[in-house]
C-alpha cells in the first residue's frame, strides 16, 4: 500500500517533483551553461535508460513512469504534445537561454 504523504497527487514527491521543475526552468539564470548541458543529458539518459523520470515513478508509480510531470497535472492539453515540449523543446530553449546569457552577453550564472 502506497504511503499517501509520499505519493499522494500533492504528496512530497510532488514537491520535490515541483521544485526541480522551477529549478530547472530557472536554471539558465542560476547555473553555468555548461552544468546544464550535464544535467540534460543525464536526464536523457534516464529517460533512454529507464524508460522515463525516477521522480514520476516515485511519485505516480512505475506504470506511469513514461508520463511527464506536465502530462500528468495537465491532462486537458494533449500528453504527446506536452511530453514532447518537456523532454525534448524545453531543455533546448534552456540550454539556449544558458548560451546567451553567459556567452553572448557575457552575464555570469548567480550560484555557480
Amino acid at each position: 500500500m502506497k504511503n499517501k504523504f509520499l505519493h499522494s497527487d500533492f504528496g512530497l514527491y510532488f514537491w520535490i517533483h515541483l521544485t526541480v521543475e522551477i529549478i530547472n526552468v530557472l536554471s539558465w539564470f542560476l547555473f553555468s551553461w555548461w552544468w546544464i548541458i550535464l544535467a540534460h543529458a543525464i536526464v536523457t539518459l534516464q529517460y533512454n535508460v529507464l524508460g522515463g523520470c525516477v521522480l514520476t515513478g516515485l511519485q505516480l508509480g512505475k506504470e506511469k513512469m513514461n508520463h511527464t510531470f506536465l502530462a500528468h497535472y495537465f491532462k486537458s492539453i494533449n500528453p504527446e504534445k506536452l511530453t514532447f515540449f518537456s523532454r525534448y523543446t524545453l531543455p533546448l530553449i534552456v540550454i539556449s537561454m544558458a548560451l546567451i546569457w553567459q556567452i553572448v552577453l557575457k552575464n555570469n550564472p548567480l550560484i555557480f
